[in-house]
């Protein structure tokens, strides 16, 4: 996977590659970019300061995994992650079903992933839902 934080005008500041067992490179990738791309914001409940991401953990680890599983691996293209000030975008080559739609997407759907035996393997491992 690869990580890139970009400012203004599309200027790369800075990246990182990210490789291995993909297990490994999941739980890397997410502590990377809460670690050394975002920026938490500060607040203080009394006494206690209270650190707040621009983006919910879960959801961003979702968005990785979901990288990772459906990703179509044999193009050689590695996953993407562009964080931006306002917006982070994770990329993926990856294969849509052939009835897909935009309207699927918005509407509860089952999911298929492109490679069932990792997801099969992240399910196992307790990093996923069935």
């Amino acid at each position: 996977m690869k990580i890139g934080k970009f400012g203004v005008g599309s200027d790369l500041q800075y990246q990182d590659v990210v490789e291995g067992s993909l297990i490994l490179v999941a739980d890397r990738v997410v502590e990377l970019i809460y670690l050394k791309y975002l920026k938490a914001s500060i607040s203080y409940d009394k006494e206690i300061r209270v650190e707040t991401y621009p983006y919910a953990r879960e959801a961003v680890r979702e968005a990785v995994y979901n990288a990772l599983i459906h990703c179509k691996w044999e193009d050689g293209i590695p996953i993407q992650i562009r964080i931006e000030e306002e917006s982070m975008y994770i990329s993926n080559a990856c294969v849509f079903p052939s009835d897909w739609t935009t309207e699927n997407l918005m509407k509860t759907y089952n999911s298929r992933p492109y490679n069932p035996d990792l997801a099969n393997t992240f399910f196992r491992a307790g990093y996923i839902e069935a």
